[in-house]
């Protein structure tokens, strides 16, 4: 098994580093979130870890969510419209037109999401 590290730059140079642990079926599962303690790790700065709620928004509206894996992620943005993204493989989902207000817990099956805000 082979752990992943990411490392996420912001527009202003700022980065953090995620820890994903490979799990013995294959997939990744997030072994840490952005500290708040580095700069743009908070909701209120340029990154935060998502818990995927069915019934609460996230303390910030995300612009962009990094998947880890590929699967399926269902969102819903400010007008509370839900809508699921396929994404084929680890990579950002670009929300910028219409951020996330809410990740979805049903029909979402990627783990290990972080959410950011452009500067």
């Amino acid at each position: 098994m082979a752990d992943k590290t990411v490392v996420l730059r912001s527009n202003d140079g700022s980065k953090v580093q995620v820890k994903y642990v490979e799990m013995e079926d294959g997939t990744y599962a997030q072994a840490s979130a952005p500290a708040p303690g580095i700069e743009g790790a908070s909701a209120s700065g340029g990154y935060f870890a998502i818990t995927p709620n069915d019934s609460a928004d996230l303390a910030s509206p995300a612009q962009w969510i990094y998947c880890p894996t590929g699967g399926e992620l269902r969102i819903a943005g400010p007008d509370g419209t839900p809508q699921t993204f396929s994404v084929a493989a680890q990579g950002v989902v670009d929300l910028t037109p219409i951020p996330a207000h809410r990740v979805y817990s049903a029909g979402t099956t990627i783990t290990g999401l972080i959410g950011g805000k452009l500067s």
